[in-house]
């Protein structure tokens, strides 16, 4: 929990509340969810969108249509290999 400590102690952090809901949410599409591992990342997607952050990922197989306007919060990371 140390490492978690120094990261909220930095500047700039801010605490998200899990104010979001995949059901029933204008915000999601969930027939833009194709798998089920894409559940957490939609949701986490649609988190940092709610709060005017961004979600940062290596995956390319999220799908950022499943949340209205999701690419606006969407921050690929590219690698060598990418």
């Amino acid at each position: 929990m140390e490492i978690v400590r120094k990261l909220r102690s930095l500047p700039g952090h801010s605490f998200w509340p899990d104010d979001v809901s995949l059901v029933g949410s204008g915000d999601i599409a969930p027939t833009k969810i194709l798998t089920s591992g894409q559940v957490t990342d939609t949701y986490l997607l649609a988190l940092a969108k709610a709060h005017g952050g961004q979600l940062a990922t290596f995956d390319r197989k999220l799908s950022a249509a499943a949340v209205t306007r999701g690419n606006s919060a969407l921050q690929l990371i590219t690698t060598s290999r990418s």
